[in-house]
C-alpha cells in the first residue's frame, strides 16, 4: 500500500463521526427472605442484605430507581407478578436499542434443589429457566443462602475455583454466582449486621475490590474479594470455612464493570501509608463497610454523603476517626487524621467484651422483685451471687441466680441460675439453667437445662437438655436432648434426642434420635432413628432407621431399615429393608424382606410373599413375583411382562398324566402341576399329584435340540384323599431336551432320576416303571430309579 493511501485512509477515519456504543440499561431485581418456612430458624438480615444491595446497586451501579426490584418474604405468586414486570421492562429496553443488564439477588433460606420462603419453593431448574427467558444481554445473578452451590452443578453449570477469568464488554451471556458450596451453609454474623459473603460483597463494590485504583470494580475484583474475605472470616466459625462458587459462561472481550466510583459526588480516600482492617460505620452505628488496608495500595470508598465513624485496627493498636462527606466533594483521610485509643474503648464484638472495665460488679443482691432491689445502680452490671422472691434481672451473670420466680439476664450468663417458675438469658449460657416451668436461652447454650415444662436455645446448644413438656433449639444441637414431650432441634442436630413422644430434626441429624411417637429428620438423617411410631428422613438417611409403624426415608438410604409396619425408601436404598408389612423402595440394591416388597429397580434380593418390582436384575423369591423384567423369579407364580408362561401337559415313569403351569422369566422359570391315575394298591381309589418345582430354559441351537431344560420338581403322591396316610413323596431330577414347533408351540422328552419316600399301602408300591433300589425301613421305604418323560406346551 502506497504512503499516498494510507495517509487517505487516515484522514478519513478522522473525518468520519465514530459510531456511537448503544447505551446500557441495567435492572436489579432483589429478594430478602428471613422466613424460611415453619420448618426454618427465621433469619435477622437477609431482608437487609438485599436492601443493602439494592442501595448500593443504585448508588454506584447504575440501576435507575425505577429498574430496581426489592421483595421481602414474597409468596411464589408475588414474586412472578414482579418478575413479569421485570422481563415487559428488559424487552421494552431492548426494543429501544439499548444494551440490557440484570442483576438478580437472593439473600435467604435454600436447600441443593430450591430457594426457600415461608412455606414455599423456587426450585433451581425452575428458576434457571427464569434467566434464561429474560431478553438481556448479560445476566448476572448472585445467591447468598445455604447450599447455594448446588445451583452451579445443573446442566450446563460447573464448579470453579476461587476466580473468575476476564470476562467482556459488550459481554454477552450469563454468571452465576453463590455464596457458599453445595455442602456448606452460608453464616450472617451480629457483629455485621448481616450474611459475610453480602457484608464483603459489597465492601468490594464500594470499592474494596479496586486493588488498581481504577476508581471501578469489575465482577472479577468484586467477586474475588468477596471470596478471599468470606472465607478468611468462616475459617473458624462454628459454622466452618464457607468457599463461594460460580458458573459463568460469559464471552466478550474486556471486563464486566459493576459499579464506578468515579461518577460518585461523595467519596473517601485513605492514605496510601494507612494500613489494618478499616470499619466504615454510619451515623446511626451501623457498619457500612469493612475492608483490609494493605500499606502502600490506595483504598477510596464510594459513600453516601453523611457522618462517619472509622475505626482501623492494626496489631494491637486501634485508631479512630470522624469525618463528614459532603455532596460533590472527595475526602482524604491520612494519618494524621487518626486518634491512638484504648482497646478497651472500643465497641468489641459479641464474646469479646471487656467486662471488667465497662460492668459494675455486683457481689450479691437480695430482691422481691427487679424493682424491688438492694442494688439499683447504673447499668450494665456482672452479678455475682442473685437471691429473690419474686423476680430479679440483671446484665451478666458470672455466678449464681437463685430464686422462686422468675430470674433474667439482659446478656449472657456464666454459672447458674436456679428458679422454682422460669429463667431468661437475652444471651449465652455456659453452665447451669434450672427451674420448675421454663428455662429460656436467647444465645447458645453451653451446660445444661433443667425444667418441668419447657427449655428453649434459640441459637446453638451443645451438651444436656432435660424438659417435662418440650425441648427447643432454633439453631445447631449438639448433645443430649431428654424430654417426655417433643424434643425439637430446628436445625442440624448432631447427638441424641431421646422422647416418649416426638423427635425432630430440622436439618441434618447426625446421631441418634430415640421417640414413642415419631422421629423425624427434615434434610439428611445419619445415624439412628428408632420410633415405635413412625422413623422418618426427609432426605436421604445413611444409618439404622427401626419403627413399629413405619420407617421412612424421602430420599436415599444406606443401611439398615426395618419396621413392624411399612419400610419405605423413595429413592435409592442400599442394605437391608426390613417389614412385617411393605418393604418398598424406588431402586433397591441389597435385600428386601417383607410380605409384600416393592421396588421400581432391584439389582438385590426381594424375599416376600409377594414380590412387585419395575425391572429386576437380583432374585425375586416368593410365592408371588411379579415385574416388568426379571432375572431370578422364584416363586410358586411368576408373572413376568418379557418372561415365560406356558401351560403344558406331560406323562412319565409315574403313569400319571400331569398338568403344568411354568412361569418365570426367560432363562428361570418355576412350575406348578397336578395329575392322577386309578389306584393300584389294593383298592380303586384314584392316586393324586401334585407337585411344584424350579428349571431353567437354556438355548441350545445344536445337534437338531433347540433348547435344554433342566429342572427340580417335588411331587406329593397320595392314594385316596389328599390327606390320607397313604402317600408317597417324590423328588426328580430332569433334563429336558426340547424342540419349538411354533411361536407358542413345544414339545419336551429326557431322562429323570427319581427318589421317593413312601408310607402307608404305598410303602412297598412300585411307583415308577423299571428296576427300582428298594431300601425298607419301619414304616417308610425309599426308592431309587430311572425314568423317562414327555410332553408339550404352548
Amino acid at each position: 500500500m502506497t504512503p499516498a493511501r494510507i495517509l487517505l485512509l487516515v484522514a478519513l477515519a478522522i473525518a468520519l463521526p465514530a459510531q456511537a456504543a448503544p447505551p446500557t440499561e441495567r435492572f436489579l431485581f432483589a429478594v430478602g427472605a428471613n422466613d424460611g418456612g415453619p420448618q426454618r430458624t427465621r433469619l435477622r438480615y437477609a431482608a437487609r442484605d438485599a436492601a443493602n444491595v439494592a442501595a448500593v446497586m443504585q448508588e454506584l451501579g447504575g440501576v435507575p430507581r425505577e429498574n430496581a426490584f426489592l421483595l421481602e418474604d414474597p409468596d411464589r405468586a408475588a414474586f412472578f407478578a414482579a418478575w413479569s414486570t421485570l422481563r415487559d421492562r428488559v424487552e421494552r429496553g431492548r426494543r429501544s436499542g439499548a444494551r440490557t443488564e440484570v442483576f438478580f439477588y437472593y439473600s435467604g433460606h435454600s436447600t441443593e434443589e430450591s430457594l426457600l420462603w415461608g412455606g414455599e419453593q423456587l426450585d433451581y431448574l425452575e428458576l434457571r429457566q427464569a434467566l434464561r427467558a429474560l431478553p438481556a444481554d448479560v445476566v448476572v445473578a448472585i445467591l447468598d443462602a445455604c447450599a447455594s452451590g448446588a445451583f452451579t452443578r445443573m446442566k450446563g453449570g460447573a464448579l470453579r475455583p476461587a476466580f473468575l477469568p476476564s470476562t467482556a464488554a459488550p459481554i454477552r451471556g450469563h454468571a452465576y454466582l453463590t455464596s457458599s458450596a453445595a455442602d456448606e451453609v452460608a453464616q450472617e454474623s451480629d457483629r455485621i449486621g448481616g450474611s459475610f459473603f453480602t457484608h464483603h460483597l459489597l465492601a468490594g463494590l464500594r470499592g474494596a475490590a479496586d486493588a488498581k485504583g481504577t476508581g471501578r470494580v469489575t465482577l472479577n475484583d468484586a467477586y474475588r474479594y468477596a471470596f478471599e474475605e468470606t472465607l478468611a472470616q468462616t475459617e473458624r466459625s462454628r459454622g466452618g470455612p464457607q468457599h463461594p462458587v460460580y458458573d459463568i459462561d460469559l464471552v466478550g472481550a474486556g471486563d464486566l464493570v459493576v459499579t464506578d466510583l468515579n461518577r460518585l459526588s461523595a467519596t473517601l480516600d485513605f492514605d496510601a501509608a494507612i494500613q489494618g482492617r478499616v470499619f466504615v460505620r454510619d451515623a446511626r452505628g451501623d457498619l457500612v463497610v469493612e475492608a483490609r488496608k494493605r500499606p502502600g495500595v490506595p483504598l477510596r470508598l464510594g459513600l453516601a454523603p453523611g457522618a462517619y465513624a472509622i475505626t482501623i485496627l492494626h496489631g494491637d493498636n486501634v485508631y479512630e476517626a470522624s469525618i463528614t462527606l459532603a455532596s460533590d466533594q472527595s475526602s482524604r483521610l491520612g494519618p494524621a487524621d487518626l486518634q491512638l485509643v484504648p482497646a478497651a474503648a472500643v465497641g468489641l464484638r459479641k464474646g469479646e467484651v471487656d467486662r471488667e472495665g465497662a460492668y459494675r460488679v455486683v457481689p450479691f443482691e437480695l430482691s422481691v422483685l427487679p424493682s424491688l432491689s438492694t442494688d439499683n445502680g447504673p447499668r450494665p452490671t456482672t452479678t455475682r451471687f442473685s437471691l429473690y422472691l419474686l423476680g430479679a434481672d440483671g446484665d451478666h451473670l458470672d455466678g449464681s441466680q437463685i430464686g422462686l420466680g422468675i430470674g433474667r439476664m439482659r446478656e449472657d450468663v456464666e454459672g447458674v441460675q436456679l428458679a422454682g417458675i422460669g429463667n431468661l438469658a437475652g444471651g449465652d449460657v455456659d453452665g447451669l439453667q434450672a427451674a420448675g416451668a421454663f428455662n429460656h436461652v436467647g444465645g447458645s447454650l453451653r451446660g445444661v437445662q433443667m425444667a418441668l415444662g419447657v427449655n428453649v436455645v434459640r441459637e446453638e446448644m451443645d451438651h444436656l437438655q432435660m424438659a417435662g413438656l418440650l425441648n427447643l433449639v432454633y439453631g445447631r444441637m449438639g448433645g443430649l436432648q431428654m424430654s417426655l414431650g417433643p424434643s425439637m432441634g430446628m436445625r442440624h442436630v448432631r447427638g441424641m434426642q431421646m422422647t416418649p413422644t416426638y423427635a425432630h430434626a430440622g436439618g441434618t441429624m447426625d446421631g441418634i434420635q430415640i421417640a414413642g411417637g415419631a422421629a423425624f429428620g427434615f434434610d439428611r438423617v445419619e445415624g439412628v432413628q428408632l420410633a415405635a411410631g413412625a422413623s422418618v428422613a426427609r432426605g436421604d438417611a445413611q444409618g439404622v432407621q427401626l419403627a413399629l409403624g413405619a420407617a421412612v426415608t424421602g430420599g436415599s438410604f444406606v443401611g439398615y431399615q426395618a419396621a413392624a409396619g411399612m419400610a419405605w425408601t423413595g429413592e435409592e436404598m442400599v442394605g437391608l429393608q426390613m417389614a412385617v408389612g411393605l418393604a418398598a423402595a424406588g431402586k433397591a440394591e441389597g435385600a428386601q424382606i417383607a410380605p409384600v416388597t416393592l421396588a421400581e429397580e432391584t439389582g438385590g434380593y426381594q424375599v416376600g410373599v409377594v414380590n412387585l418390582a419395575g425391572s429386576s436384575t437380583g432374585a425375586q423369591i416368593g410365592l408371588i413375583n411379579v415385574a416388568a423384567s426379571s432375572e431370578i423369579p422364584v416363586g410358586l407364580l411368576n408373572f413376568i411382562g418379557d418372561g415365560r408362561f406356558r401351560i403344558g401337559t406331560w406323562g412319565s415313569d409315574l403313569a400319571i398324566p400331569h398338568l403344568s403351569l411354568k412361569t418365570g422369566s426367560r432363562t428361570v422359570h418355576s412350575i406348578v402341576f397336578a395329575g392322577l391315575r386309578p389306584g393300584s394298591a389294593g383298592d380303586d381309589g384314584l392316586i393324586w399329584a401334585l407337585g411344584a418345582g424350579l428349571g431353567l430354559h437354556l438355548e441350545f441351537r445344536r445337534l437338531g435340540i433347540h433348547f435344554l431344560e433342566p429342572e427340580l420338581l417335588v411331587s406329593h403322591v397320595s392314594q385316596g384323599a389328599l390327606d390320607g396316610d397313604d402317600h408317597a413323596l417324590v423328588n426328580t431330577l430332569r433334563l429336558g431336551l426340547g424342540w419349538d414347533l411354533a411361536r407358542r408351540l413345544s414339545v419336551f422328552l429326557g431322562p429323570s432320576l427319581n427318589v421317593s419316600v413312601q408310607e402307608g399301602t404305598l410303602r412297598d408300591e412300585k411307583v415308577g416303571f423299571g428296576p427300582a433300589v428298594h431300601i425298607g425301613a419301619g414304616s417308610r421305604a425309599v426308592l431309587l430309579w430311572p425314568g423317562i418323560f414327555a410332553g408339550i406346551e404352548i
